[in-house]
């Protein structure tokens, strides 16, 4: 797998196709072996790519996820933009990775065009928290092993254990993970969701409320899907990701 350096540590990551380069950026838990469907599907008209952020995946391993979490991987993109040379970029993040692309778009808006933002709310509550990590990650069902498994090789639990711990303290501090970052944004942003997403509390009404909070955004929430939408209802998700991607086909 392809590589870079970032702060005397190594990144993997993964690209695929030609084009303008849309950079996408895994959610908790996840990594760019999740994408490998997605980096297929998209790179058939752009240079599709996707990172392990540092403790996760293929890429170097860290004592523990710090509170700048995000913003540290919103770094670790914006370096990935640069060594790839193919910059600006369109970001896709999806769950936590929605929230990477945000920071990225704020920290660096030179480096961003555009950014779809995937089945996340804007602040990650308690209730979030004890539900949908707390609970789900101690039942450790086979399913769920096996996707760790997957993403993050033999020692997955250490990265788990990571990310639960980070999410616990971020919860802890009122769980708001972008601040004023949305109206820091100068460029489009589609926001997505599912109204059926389990994970998520008033999808719709989180979404509008960041919509508003944009100053070039627009939304798709669908009806059906669970969580995240670009997995679970992959063609609804796919068939408005690629109308806002168009204008960046030019």
């Amino acid at each position: 797998m392809p590589y870079f350096h970032f702060q005397d540590k190594t990144i993997q990551y993964r690209q695929q196709g030609q084009g303008p380069l849309l950079l996408v950026l895994p959610g908790n838990t996840a990594s760019s072996a999740c994408h490998q469907d997605d980096l297929q599907y998209f790179s058939s008209c752009f240079t599709a790519a996707c990172l392990d952020y540092l403790g996760t995946g293929g890429s170097d391993r860290l004592e523990s996820f710090g509170n700048d979490w995000y913003q540290d991987c919103a770094d670790q993109a914006a370096a990935l933009i640069q060594h790839l040379g193919l910059g600006p970029a369109v970001l896709l993040g999806t769950s936590g990775g929605a929230v990477v692309a945000l920071q990225a778009a704020a920290r660096h808006p030179e480096l961003v065009l555009g950014v779809i933002a995937d089945s996340f709310t804007p602040v990650f509550s308690q209730e979030m928290l004890q539900e949908n990590v707390i609970r789900e990650r101690a039942a450790r069902s086979d399913g769920q092993v096996d996707f760790w498994r997957m993403a993050h090789g033999e020692d997955w639990e250490r990265v788990i254990d990571a990310d639960t711990d980070m999410l616990t303290r971020l919860a802890e501090r009122g769980g708001d993970w972008l601040g004023n970052t949305l109206g820091q944004i100068t460029c489009p942003i589609l926001f997505t969701a599912s109204l059926e997403d389990a994970m998520l509390r008033q999808p719709a009404a989180y979404t509008l409320q960041m919509l508003q909070a944009a100053q070039d955004g627009r939304a798709f929430i669908c009806a059906r899907g669970g969580h995240p939408l670009m997995w679970s209802n992959p063609r609804e998700f796919r068939c408005a990701a690629s109308c806002f991607l168009e204008s960046f086909l030019v």
